[in-house]
């Protein structure tokens, strides 16, 4: 079924299924990170198991088109492997995979007769950061290749603006050191003076003391104007250097207006979720000092608050979280360390204005449907994860022969991917869910959906978006 989208006019059947001078349609399905080697991106072997491939293609055909998902890639005598990239959690491996991606269209555009006259049509299905490899790939397509429709599952954007950050975390480090020290040198001066008051351990007392709050009243407010007031510098310097090499805030893909164009006008889909666990660890990477301030800070009586803002506030908020985010942003995002030190990266909020404009990307909350698809898995969902483990002669040839400890090894396997299954993570349901596959479809094959009608109520605001 087309769940709550309402097909209006679908793809005339000859561009699904392709005709002599008729262009051709592929729908392409991008995996994420970490995801070559899983199934559901892939058509399946086994009509009784099929994967997230087969069953787009399933309701596609149910609408009247039919032969669009890896079908044409197949013709041109490709695979969809062809299309896979590392899923390497790097920058570099998603901004080359890009390049390869778009590159791979062109082959299969070629292999079809395509030209800029009459184009090879394309969607394309991404999830998680494939979605910021097919934005990258918008960067590189040549005329033959049009991008129709681009759907994005749980694909974390990612935008940017100059900011010193090594210049933060420096002075954060230092600080640190300062205040240990200066501790050390007072629990020196504790010591001395408990024990016969010797007069160079009561100096040291004094001194430590006094470092102690010089530093708190006056370094960290100091060492944060001045912070400010390089950052400001260094956003002066970089603009005309970014307008030159027409450098974007946008961390993937050509800028939102370009993304417009490229797709005829037409929006980007991109379905998310509230309790979506990778896109909320990722945003915690981004937004740490937001998350301390509603959850802890404002737990705190007001005297305690009060102390905190004179003496730590610059500390914490602009300092020691620019450190944590920088990590975070290293190994949570993947970025190179030196992007890390000269910009401060966020995941883009689309409901509070961002380089990811609404007018381009169209937001759906699905996170109501995806909860209802953990409490009720469908049968289909066993062939997503892979194939049925058992002791078969490979597995027993890997040990010498041995098939009781074959046997022993494959049950292992097989408890840990039953215990793996009942962890229904949300991030890995956008594929599972049929309902997200009935708004694909729509948006696929529909020229206009109504997005309020695919928005839970009270449930985010997809519909304004």
């Amino acid at each position: 079924m087309i769940g709550a989208g309402t097909i209006r006019a679908r793809i005339p059947p000859a561009l699904g299924q392709g005709g002599k001078g008729a262009p051709r349609l592929l729908t392409a399905i991008i995996h994420g990170t970490f995801a070559r080697e899983e199934r559901w991106w892939r058509p399946g072997d086994d009509p009784e198991t099929p994967t997230f491939a087969d069953r787009l293609e399933e309701a596609l055909t149910a609408q009247g088109v039919a032969g669009t998902v890896w079908a044409p890639a197949i013709e041109a005598g490709l695979t969809p492997e062809d299309f896979a990239w590392s899923g390497a959690n790097s920058h570099a491996a998603r901004v080359g995979a890009g390049l390869e991606l778009a590159v791979t269209l062109r082959r299969v555009a070629q292999r079809l007769g395509a030209t800029a006259a009459a184009p090879l049509e394309v969607n394309l299905i991404a999830h998680s950061h494939g979605g910021n490899v097919c934005l990258e790939a918008l960067r590189h397509l040549k005329p033959e290749v049009r991008i129709r429709r681009l759907v994005l599952l749980g694909t974390p954007l990612i935008d940017r603006r100059r900011s010193l950050r090594v210049l933060r975390a420096g002075l954060a480090l230092f600080v640190i050191g300062f205040m240990i020290t200066a501790a050390f040198m007072l629990l020196l001066g504790i010591a001395g003076m408990l024990t016969g008051g010797d007069v160079m351990f009561s100096d040291m007392f004094d001194l430590s003391l006094g470092a102690i709050v010089v530093m708190t009243l006056l370094g960290s407010w100091t060492f944060v104007l001045f912070a400010g007031l390089a950052d400001l510098l260094w956003q002066a310097v970089s603009w005309p250097i970014d307008q030159i090499r027409k450098r974007r805030r946008q961390l993937y893909g050509p800028p939102a207006a370009a993304v417009h164009q490229a797709l005829g006008r037409r929006q980007v889909l991109l379905v998310t979720s509230h309790y979506d666990e990778a896109d909320l660890l990722l945003q915690f990477g981004s937004r740490p000092r937001r998350l301390f301030d509603r959850m802890v800070r404002r737990r705190w009586p007001w005297s305690l608050r009060l102390v905190e803002l004179v003496l730590f506030r610059p500390f914490i908020d602009w300092m020691a979280f620019y450190l944590i985010e920088m990590v975070l942003e290293r190994f949570a995002l993947g970025l190179p360390w030196y992007r890390c030190f000269l910009n401060d990266f966020r995941v883009a909020d689309l409901d509070r204005g961002s380089s990811y404009p609404r007018g381009v990307f169209q937001r759906v909350d699905v996170t109501r449907y995806l909860e209802e698809s953990l409490l009720r898995p469908t049968a289909r969902e066993h062939a997503i994860a892979g194939p049925n483990l058992q002791a078969d002669e490979d597995m027993t040839s890997m040990f010498g022969g041995d098939r009781q400890l074959a046997v022993l090894y494959a049950g292992i396997l097989k408890v840990g991917k039953t215990i793996g299954d009942q962890v229904r993570f949300l991030h890995s349901r956008y594929y599972a869910s049929d309902t997200v596959l009935d708004l694909i479809t729509s948006e696929l094959v529909d020229t206009t959906v109504d997005w309020r009608a695919w928005t839970p109520s009270g449930l985010g605001d997809g519909a304004e978006a």
